[in-house]
């Protein structure tokens, strides 16, 4: 990996992984077609030293990881426009590795209930309906496993 250009704003693994897990949103980045990148926004979960995400069964995406599995991961966080500055206050992360098709009955359910939990607890009988049903046999499940991770924080 290539040093980070301004190493002093380089957040410790332990602050890289809280933030990971605070975030909501992060840009999956995949090699498309014809060399040019395709990235999409998603939402995620983290656990296990992996980020998990689901999708539709077929797509694009679908089509470019049954290619090639090695992506790149990034989420911004607490971002403030400091104008008089012509700059920004941030936090963000950016991890690689290579993304798994998640085929296991129990470990598919136990990502999409823990997303559910993530991001829909209130609604979690509701989901289990979802992760239970035809649905959620149809919904594609995946795992990054990370190889390298950075966080960087800009605070002025």
């Amino acid at each position: 990996m290539r040093e980070m250009t301004h190493a002093k704003r380089k957040l410790s693994y332990e602050k890289t992984i809280e933030l990971l897990k605070e975030g909501e949103h992060g840009i999956l980045a995949l090699n498309g077609d014809d060399g040019y990148p395709y990235s999409v926004p998603i939402t995620y979960s983290y656990f296990d030293e992996c980020i998990y995400f689901h999708s539709a069964s077929h797509g694009y995406k679908i089509d470019i990881l049954k290619k090639n599995p090695k992506a790149s991961f990034s989420v911004i966080l607490n971002v403030e426009v400091l104008p008089s500055k012509f700059s920004a206050k941030f936090e963000s992360i950016i991890a690689t590795g290579d993304i798994y098709f998640v085929e296991d009955k129990e470990e598919k359910n136990k990502i999409l209930i823990d997303l559910i939990d993530r991001y829909s607890p209130e609604y979690k009988e509701m989901g289990m309906k979802f992760v239970n049903g035809p649905l959620g046999e149809k919904t594609a499940v995946f795992k990054m496993k990370i190889k390298e991770i950075t966080g960087k924080g800009k605070y002025s």
